[in-house]
């Protein structure tokens, strides 16, 4: 048996994250726990992001704080105190280029007022 497609993988990995989190609101975390640890595993993406989220909410809620606790140290954000680089250069491969420019995220407080008065002047709307 061949290994399901991408896209049925993400519709799969959707339906069987939401059983899971209905399992854990209904308390039962052992089966949650089992779901969530099967999903983290697959192809980086969405619903694996969101499943380790909610695995380590599942280890807390079961009482199982060291597993809780390697699960939130692994998450790549600022405020868990982590280092950012490779999360930032996944972000990067993916950013739109030259949306610093397009959204004007380069420019001075001063620019930025000029150019506003600029498009007032040209449109005649502020």
């Amino acid at each position: 048996m061949a290994a399901p497609s991408h896209s049925a993988q993400t519709s799969s990995d959707s339906v069987l994250l939401a059983d899971a989190i209905t399992r854990l609101q209904q308390r039962d975390a052992r089966t949650a726990i089992s779901q969530l640890a099967a999903i983290a595993q697959h192809q980086p993406g969405h619903w694996t992001a969101a499943a380790q989220w909610y695995l380590a909410l599942a280890y807390l809620k079961s009482g199982q704080r060291l597993e809780a606790q390697k699960m939130f140290s692994t998450f790549r954000y600022p405020s868990c105190g982590q280092k950012t680089e490779a999360f930032d250069a996944t972000a990067a491969r993916f950013r739109v280029a030259g949306y610093e420019r397009l959204f004007g995220l380069e420019e001075t407080a001063g620019k930025k007022i000029y150019n506003l008065k600029k498009h007032a002047l040209t449109t005649g709307r502020w």
